[in-house]
């Protein structure tokens, strides 16, 4: 350690809390890098976290050291063995060793000085962190392991409980929440009585009751908690494995089969009985609505119609005796539960409104007083270009993951998990880019010749067709959207023309 004393003058004290250590575990790390330090007769910084992961990004201490690190603000880093580092994927162990070589920084525990550009010490480190990695799986395999069997004794080993439980980490058991139990019965009490989870969320809301997030209640929320069989006093262990999380480096999310779930008796008290249950499995499978495969043009305004109140789409329906088209009244909602209030109104004033801002249209285009909103159009070549740019940087992205591939500096699994990621990206970015090139398409006319040519085959094509779908794509082919607001009698119709 003598021959350190010249080189190193600052250190970066990392200390993490991992699972199964103990607080004074933490101060006696601590201490021990401390000393070293003193020892050592240099400056030192300390970064402290409790880990519940081993990747990066979840550590964020971690991380802002990694940021002063590559500032060089450091010449060594102090840890109480290699693995505090990290145990995680080849990614993360790669990243770290680039930064910790770029601003040539020594890694120092209170057993060793590793330097990363001495051979014997590169040896050495890559040694320690092979054992880490495979102590890492040990440890996650025998965790998975006490997971099942804990819940196989009636413990609830499923992480965060849903509401209005709570979890007793002494007892290692679920109590529930007095308060929270109240809210808890009249859930399912108004359920049982035939409201919808949408209705319950808005009176929850309305109350002023509290989501288990801390916001508003969700028609999802309430959904997911009524067919929660926890409540029932049951614990269910095997439903998944890995995770859907975007941001987090976790396995690719697998949902398995309910036949292989492990269903047991908690400990824990029961909520809601069983008939309770089954007769609101019951009402949910009888409201079920199965979509129908999107019909283009099944009423004559299909996808034109947009509530000039909220913005909302609008949708259609027929009377039933006179078969007249009608749009409905604005379905939109606050988290309250408060319509938009947008009234519904007979198509046919769209129809007429149609045809006598065509002919003012036609007039100007005639007059020449028309031409192409050149502001709209940039905006739309602009966003084009900003997502073929994004598009080129997500292929660069998986060619550097193919590369890392080949190098061996990304798992298997790991590379697949990101592949999928970019690739969907990718299809995202594509689907916009075709989204806009039609708009825009559709939005440059050439000429104010081809504008008054396409208005007089929309007028040739509606006098001679007399099928729904058709008008509706002719309707289209000069029409952007059409939006509408209606209080009583006062009725207000815009069109945006191509």
């Amino acid at each position: 350690m003598d021959d350190e004393k010249i080189l190193i003058n600052d250190v970066a004290i990392y200390l993490r809390k991992s699972h199964g250590d103990y607080e004074e575990d933490l101060e006696n790390h601590r201490h021990a890098l401390v000393e070293l330090c003193e020892k050592i007769g240099c400056k030192y910084t300390e970064f402290a976290e409790i880990g519940n992961s081993d990747s990066i990004q979840d550590r964020p201490e971690f991380i802002k050291m990694l940021g002063e690190v590559k500032q060089g603000l450091y010449d060594a880093v102090a840890v109480i063995d290699i693995d505090r580092l990290g145990r995680g994927d080849d990614g993360d162990w790669s990243k770290i060793e680039t930064i910790f070589r770029d601003a040539e920084v020594l890694i120092l525990t209170p057993d060793k000085v590793y330097d990363l550009e001495n051979e014997n010490d590169e040896f050495q480190f890559e040694l320690k962190k092979f054992f880490a990695r495979l102590e890492y799986k040990q440890i996650s395999k025998r965790f998975r392991r006490g997971k099942i069997t804990g819940a196989k004794r009636g413990r609830w080993t499923n992480g965060k409980p849903p509401y209005p439980y709570e979890y007793n980490a002494e007892l290692k058991k679920l109590e529930v929440n007095e308060e929270k139990r109240k809210v808890y019965r009249l859930i399912i009490n108004m359920s049982l009585q035939g409201q919808t989870a949408e209705q319950i969320a808005w009176k929850l809301n309305e109350i002023g009751y509290k989501s288990p997030g801390g916001k508003f209640w969700s028609s999802t929320a309430i959904y997911r908690l009524l067919r929660d069989q926890t409540h029932l006093g049951k614990i269910i262990i095997h439903k998944s494995k890995g995770s859907g999380h975007k941001n987090k480096k976790t396995k690719p999310l697998k949902v398995f089969e309910k036949e292989e779930w492990i269903i047991i008796d908690g400990e824990h008290e029961k909520l809601k009985l069983i008939e309770e249950h089954q007769k609101i499995c019951e009402l949910f499978a009888k409201r079920k609505i199965i979509p129908r495969a999107s019909r283009r043009g099944a009423f004559l305004f299909s996808g034109l119609v947009y509530c000039g109140k909220c913005g909302y789409s609008m949708q259609f329906t027929y009377n039933g005796v006179s078969k007249i088209e009608y749009v409905k009244k604005c379905q939109k909602t606050d988290p309250y539960g408060n319509r938009c209030g947008n009234q519904g109104l007979n198509t046919q004033i769209f129809e007429k409104a149609i045809f006598d801002e065509l002919k003012k249209y036609e007039e100007e285009i005639i007059n020449k007083k028309y031409e192409v909103n050149s502001n709209e159009l940039e905006v739309l070549i602009q966003a084009i270009n900003q997502k073929e740019m994004d598009v080129l940087k997500e292929n660069k992205a998986l060619d550097t993951l193919q590369e890392q591939r080949e190098n061996q500096e990304i798992s298997k699994e790991r590379f697949l998990e990101r592949k999928a990621i970019r690739e969907d990206n990718l299809k995202k970015l594509n689907r916009e880019i075709g989204e806009y090139k039609e708009r825009l398409e559709k939005r440059e006319q050439t000429s104010n010749e081809k504008r008054l040519t396409s208005i007089r085959d929309f007028y040739n094509q509606w006098s001679i067709s007399k099928d729904t779908q058709e008008r509706n794509n002719y309707l289209k082919t000069i029409i952007d959207k059409i939006s509408y607001t209606r209080d009583g009698n006062r009725i207000n119709v815009k069109i945006n023309f191509l």
